[in-house]
């Protein structure tokens, strides 16, 4: 599996309500993650696999799973906020359980192996992938803060956000200023005429704004 789609992964399941999967998707989580340690044809990363995530719907799954959900996102918000900030450090959540890695003999070649649970397995994997792919792809919504994975000049995580960012920023505009005003306008006009029984007519005189006086 390429580290895009790793990274893609990830940011999917911080973005997961766990407490609403069903048992179906439960186990398709658990195949996710699978494929995530291993690969989809398992050649270059063998990750032993705890237990836990061979059985999607065991409660033992479910709480690592919770774990690893805090953990990523813990350690990919630490990231951001670091190269926000420019200190150049980030805080990594502590890998908990006894870790083996090594070399298995493949044919004609070395391939690394990794035995431990799911969620140090998991964010191990994590951290290796975070040093070969560039990690300014991985950014922080400035409209609702959500974490994503850019692709191209993407700013925004969602069309949502990106709509929502647009209108509130013509709003601010001069030509968006005077539309609102005239919106408003007219809203009130309706409504006075609604309460005189539709027969008043309503000329609304535009009012200069005020200057702001220097303090």
């Amino acid at each position: 599996m390429d580290n895009e789609p790793r990274l893609e992964f990830l940011l999917r399941l911080i973005g997961t309500n766990l407490d609403s999967l069903s048992e179906r998707q439960w186990r398709t989580l658990a195949r996710d993650i699978r494929v995530y340690l291993l690969g989809p044809k398992q050649r270059v990363d063998r990750v032993a696999v705890s237990a836990a995530a061979r059985d999607g719907n065991s409660e033992d799954f479910k709480q690592e799973c919770r774990r690893l959900q805090a953990g990523v996102r813990l350690a990919l918000e630490q990231l951001v906020y670091a190269r926000r900030s420019r200190s150049g450090a980030a805080g990594i959540p502590v890998l908990g359980g006894p870790i083996t890695i090594g070399l298995r003999a493949v044919r004609d070649r070395a391939a690394p192996f990794i035995l431990a649970g799911l969620q140090d397995a998991a964010l191990l994997v994590m951290y290796f992938v975070l040093t070969t792919e560039p990690s300014l792809k991985i950014r922080s919504c400035p409209e609702c803060g959500t974490l994503f994975y850019r692709k191209r000049k993407q700013k925004y995580c969602l069309p949502l956000c990106t709509t929502r960012a647009v209108k509130r920023n013509w709003r601010r505009s001069t030509k968006g200023r005077v539309y609102e005003n005239r919106r408003r306008r007219r809203k009130y006009e309706r409504k006075v005429r609604v309460v005189d029984g539709g027969t008043r007519k309503v000329k609304v005189a535009i009012r200069p704004r005020r200057k702001e006086t220097p303090k």
